[in-house]
């Protein structure tokens, strides 16, 4: 009965997972609940969440934001954990000497272990994408290094996450440039880290870090930043130029073409004794994609077979037609599909249209022998799924 119970929570769980739509906190909380349910359910009690790092394994303000709060889930958890208090690592000297090399290996695991007496050590790591965060936790085991518990989501960049990351929401904000990079791209998509060594050796004094631009657009484009104290500057085809010795701190931009239209602003966030590069990018294939379905007011849908036979798909701008002359309508695509297979009907104009399905090889728009037949909404610059159970 236990393990059924388990079971059923496991795949509550795993369905909340699945929802793109949870915000930050929310999403937060269905991973770290995951989590503490697949360590449960290895039998360890004694736990610590070390660290969060990023796809650079440096820590920051984000990844010690998240650790604390798969903390919190894991003390209130009812599977009645005990976990190390994460304030207190820091004053084992060893233990904050191993944490600071920012990995864990097989020795690392069982030293930890044993001078924090638990019996799973909690750690992970974020990439941020172009509208969310990629998250990954997992536990190891103290005895061996092994990874005996994993889970992975993707965070939305709400309010909450673009204040940490300094970039400022991507949610409900597809039409506007507020708090984007380059070309409608997030900021942090377009950020490299630089060799640390170039910073000013007062930097852990001064708390400061330096702060880089490099256009490889194929225009000249004008960089004004506020809070800086500094003066703005223009940047030519491949140049690239860059702000020292910066307070560590979140600052705004803005970027313009030389007849002084906004290309995109936002936020950039400066750390202490770091140095990072804003790539502004040139136009890719699907940014122009995204000009065209914008400009056309174009959509694309798809279809997926998860019947166990070939389907014939017919998307029309018509109602259908049965024993009347085969004139095809204006908008009149076909697809074939096999079992599991996907297909998608592309760059249709925005608009109502209307979908007949047959299975027995049947043409279900001039017969009129459609199994199943329906709606559709096309809708610009989206792509949608329509799944045939």
């Amino acid at each position: 009965m236990k393990s059924i119970l388990c079971t059923i929570a496991f795949l509550l769980v795993f369905s909340m997972i699945g929802n793109s739509q949870e915000s930050f906190k929310k999403s937060l909380e269905v991973i770290s609940t995951d989590l503490c349910l697949k360590i449960s359910e290895k039998g360890k009690k004694k736990i610590v969440v070390l660290f969060v790092t990023d796809i650079s394994k440096s820590p920051s303000a984000f990844g010690k934001h998240i650790a604390d709060v798969v903390s919190f889930y894991a003390v209130n958890n009812k599977s009645g954990f005990s976990v190390f208090d994460r304030e207190n690592l820091s004053g084992i000297a060893e233990a904050k000497k191993l944490i600071a090399e920012g990995y864990i290996d097989v020795n690392n695991t069982k030293q930890l272990g044993k001078l924090l007496a638990v019996e799973a050590i909690l750690v992970g790591n974020y990439t941020v994408l172009a509208n969310t965060v990629s998250l990954t936790l997992k536990a190891l085991d103290v005895n061996d290094g092994f990874v005996i518990a994993q889970s992975l989501i993707e965070l939305p960049i709400d309010k909450d996450a673009g204040a940490l990351l300094g970039v400022g929401s991507m949610v409900g904000q597809e039409d506007s440039i507020l708090n984007k990079g380059f070309n409608n791209r997030p900021l942090n998509s377009n950020e490299t880290y630089n060799n640390p060594k170039t910073v000013d050796k007062n930097c852990e004094t001064s708390e400061s870090g330096d702060y880089c631009f490099t256009n490889l657009s194929n225009d000249e484009v004008m960089v004004e930043h506020f809070g800086t104290k500094r003066p703005d500057f223009t940047l030519k085809p491949n140049e690239t130029q860059c702000i020292y010795n910066l307070r560590s701190g979140s600052y705004e931009y803005t970027i313009r073409d030389m007849n002084s239209v906004v290309k995109a602003k936002g936020s950039f966030l400066v750390e202490k004794c770091k140095s990072k590069t804003f790539t502004i990018k040139k136009e890719s294939k699907q940014e122009t994609k995204l000009s065209k379905c914008e400009e056309k007011g174009l959509g694309d849908y798809c279809f997926q077979n998860n019947r166990n036979r070939n389907i014939r798909i017919i998307v029309s701008s018509s109602k259908g037609c049965s024993n009347c002359a085969m004139s095809t309508p204006a908008t009149f695509e076909e697809l074939t599909l096999t079992p599991g297979q996907i297909q998608c009907a592309y760059d249709l104009k925005e608009n109502i249209y209307y979908y007949f399905i047959s299975e027995d090889g049947s043409h279900p728009f001039w017969d009129g022998r459609a199994t199943m037949k329906g709606q559709i909404i096309i809708e610009k610059c989206t792509s949608k799924t329509f799944i045939i159970k």
